[in-house]
């Protein structure tokens, strides 16, 4: 039989007095009525015995009814009721518990003619009822206890859920925001190596010294990614992307040879809005993307206000240069601008084009239009 180790004696003990009580009460109404047919002092001492078996046995709700079930065949006790209760209450109602309490009121039933029947037949049949009864109630009290404990681990599984959810978009954030400030210096530090290694850098300490700067600024570029995971604070390196770092991208890019052109006819806000910082992201991407897989290719940049939003088209040709298969990898950054750009309600476009090269393009709303 089930038996919940959990429970407190002094609840219990609680309870035992408060149902003595009760039924000492029913006794004396009983007895202005006259309806007993012992001795008050017999019923009295029936309804403590039945709230002391209560007590005694309230970790083992089942043993505790049968035990006031017996007595009730000498005299009706309240604690009976009470026990039926928990039973239905802390009990599961296995085939076993049931056919305890149905055959408990049978014996009931049976003691009662038996014993000559000791009490009135109304009290009997309202005995057996209210014990039923107070045991489909805690029953009830159960099943609905059982259905709030299954909402509440619901409950908490979908906020641990959302939690784990809010954990890796976030995780999803940092990782694209450190590929937007740092894979492009990366990409330029190791094509500038390569021209070194290559012997086709003209002055191999001006290389060296570029290679140092953008280095310096791959590094301020992280701390400022780092700072902003540690105090989640807004990540200077990104906020003040504008149109004017575009010329820096560009002249950036033409130091490892990649020829470009540029038209920007579009208008700068101070500060930058989430459009402007976005489109500033792109060409970035981009470019990069040119000069990892399409080193020496012409590349075009268009940067335009459209109505109510930011067109940005950056596209390049085929590659006139050798190809460094190790830099070709990845392909984060163009799913990360996808995912900025949506969020944003913009539209998105990265795709080879039929001459062999490839453009990447988006429209991206002004959030004030």
């Amino acid at each position: 039989m089930d038996r919940l180790a959990g429970d407190d004696r002094r609840t219990g003990a609680v309870i035992a007095i408060a149902t003595a009580v009760f039924g000492v009460g029913i006794v004396v109404i009983r007895a202005d009525a006259d309806q007993l047919g012992r001795p008050v002092a017999v019923e009295v001492v029936a309804q403590v015995v039945g709230a002391v078996l209560l007590g005694v046995l309230w970790r083992w709700p089942l043993w505790a009814y049968v035990a006031c079930v017996a007595l009730s065949v000498y005299s009706p006790v309240l604690a009976a009721c009470v026990c039926a209760f928990l039973v239905g209450r802390r009990l599961r109602q296995t085939r076993e518990v049931v056919a305890v309490v149905l055959g408990a009121q049978g014996l009931l039933v049976l003691g009662w003619v038996v014993s000559a029947r000791p009490w009135q037949p109304g009290h009997l049949a309202a005995m057996v009822t209210l014990t039923l009864v107070a045991w489909i109630l805690g029953g009830a009290a159960r099943s609905a206890a059982d259905a709030a404990e299954t909402r509440a681990t619901a409950e908490a599984a979908r906020r641990v859920h959302l939690a784990e959810t809010v954990r890796a978009a976030e995780q999803d954030r940092l990782a694209r925001e450190m590929h937007d400030v740092v894979a492009h210096r990366i990409s330029l530090i190791v094509l500038n190596a390569n021209r070194i290694e290559s012997g086709s850098a003209a002055d191999v300490v001006e290389v060296a010294g570029q290679i140092r700067q953008t280095g310096r600024a791959a590094l301020d570029d992280m701390r400022q990614v780092l700072g902003r995971l540690r105090h989640d604070e807004a990540a200077p390196g990104l906020a003040r992307l504008a149109f004017d770092e575009v010329d820096g991208l560009v002249a950036e890019m033409r130091e490892v040879g990649q020829p470009i052109a540029v038209r920007i006819v579009a208008e700068g806000r101070t500060p930058p809005d989430a459009a402007e910082r976005t489109a500033v992201l792109v060409v970035r991407e981009a470019l990069t993307n040119a000069v990892r897989h399409a080193p020496g290719a012409d590349t075009s940049i268009e940067i335009a206000d459209g109505p109510g939003a930011v067109r940005v088209r950056v596209t390049n040709g085929r590659p006139s240069g050798t190809v460094d298969h190790e830099m070709t990898t990845g392909g984060h950054g163009l799913l990360g601008l996808k995912e900025r750009v949506a969020m944003l309600a913009g539209t998105w476009n990265a795709a080879a084009t039929p001459e062999g090269g490839f453009v990447v393009e988006a429209t991206l709303p002004r959030a004030d239009q």
